[in-house]
């Protein structure tokens, strides 16, 4: 029987998170949702090798998106992310590339957007 996967959705904007949980859902994963990136580091800590693919917001309050993906991958070298961006700033992007934290999508993002990035990089999807 096929693992069920696991994705963790980090972001500060309630909205944000019940549309990506939703979309989560829909495509038969468990979701589990951190509405900032110290709560999510927590989750990863307490969840070892469980979570698939974290879906992270970039720009959040105490701590952002790249700062908290290094913290995560000290707990989990495998784990996978998909950064979201409402940003098109040129230096955040080179820094999103040098982490590895690849792709990454833009806000406002579509629902088939979202879960096409996320099977392609669980190698769900070619």
């Amino acid at each position: 029987m096929k693992k069920k996967m696991c994705v963790l959705v980090v972001d500060d904007e309630p909205i944000m998170c019940k549309l990506a949980e939703k979309a989560m859902n829909k495509i038969g994963f468990c979701v589990l949702v951190a509405e900032d990136g110290y709560r999510a580091i927590e989750i990863v800590k307490n969840n070892p090798n469980k979570i698939d693919i974290v879906l992270l917001d970039l720009l959040m309050p105490q701590i952002n998106g790249i700062e908290t993906y290094k913290h995560m991958k000290d707990i989990q070298p495998s784990i996978k992310a998909l950064l979201i961006t409402g940003t098109k700033k040129e230096r955040i992007q080179e820094e999103i590339v040098q982490e590895g934290v690849l792709p990454y999508i833009e806000k406002p993002y579509k629902i088939d957007q979202l879960t096409d990035t996320i099977l392609r990089i669980l190698g769900e999807k070619s």
